[in-house]
């Protein structure tokens, strides 16, 4: 496979690794040996490729290759190949589920280097009341490669994860590697959220840091449903 990150590109992600990475961040890339047939292994080698070039930038960015049939995997229900787990060696859920292919190749590098501060750019009120969340949340941001505003509602969703230290998980889902789920969510436009699997809490489009954190403390905060 051909070089995917060009050398003026390459330069520019070593001034910001250089510049932004403060920890090692752990990256877990699980895929299959066997392909399913209705999988494309382009994707899963696509993102094999992708992380070993990012992680030859810098060596904070610590990528392990893992296969889908393997117990962890199993564990966390992991069935798209390929599946990416980013700082779980630190107790975050962040998750890309299928090639961060396009655009999303922008959200997942930015993840990376917000895993590796430890800290995010959401307002201060907002992680205040995020500290409130004491039940598990599963945020799912289904996005296309060719989306301009996907990368957004990912960072947003990201962001939330990492400030809720484990509570909740995000996950990016590339539409058309995941049609089961995007069929059950009926998704027609991108970017879609959806909390905690409940069709009620869909919402389209890039939403407002101050929205969506009200929308996640909703089902989250024992705090905030007692006042509401």
């Amino acid at each position: 496979m051909n070089q995917i990150i060009d050398s003026e590109t390459y330069r520019k992600l070593e001034e910001k690794f250089k510049k932004e990475l403060k920890d090692e961040v752990d990256i877990k890339v699980f895929t299959r040996k066997i392909t399913l047939k209705d999988e494309d292994p382009r994707y899963a080698e696509f993102t094999i490729n992708f992380v070993k070039e990012l992680a030859s930038i810098d060596s904070r960015i610590k990528p392990q290759f893992l296969n889908l049939e393997d117990e962890l995997a199993k564990k966390l229900g992991f069935e798209t190949s390929p599946t990416i787990l980013i700082g779980d060696d630190l107790g975050y859920k962040i998750i890309f589920n299928g090639a961060p292919l396009g655009m999303e190749a922008g959200s997942f590098i930015e993840t990376i280097t917000l895993v590796s501060q430890g800290k995010t750019n959401l307002k201060e009120e907002n992680k205040k009341k995020l500290k409130d969340i004491d039940k598990d949340v599963l945020i799912r941001v289904f996005v296309t490669p060719t989306c301009p505003y996907c990368p957004q509602s990912v960072i947003l969703a990201n962001q939330i994860a990492i400030e809720s230290k484990g509570k909740v998980t995000a996950e990016c889902i590339e539409a058309s590697e995941n049609m089961e789920l995007s069929v059950k969510f009926n998704v027609m436009s991108v970017p879609q959220q959806v909390i905690n699997n409940d069709v009620n809490s869909i919402t389209i489009g890039v939403q407002s840091e101050d929205k969506f954190v009200e929308d996640v403390l909703k089902y989250g905060s024992s705090a905030y449903q007692s006042k509401n």
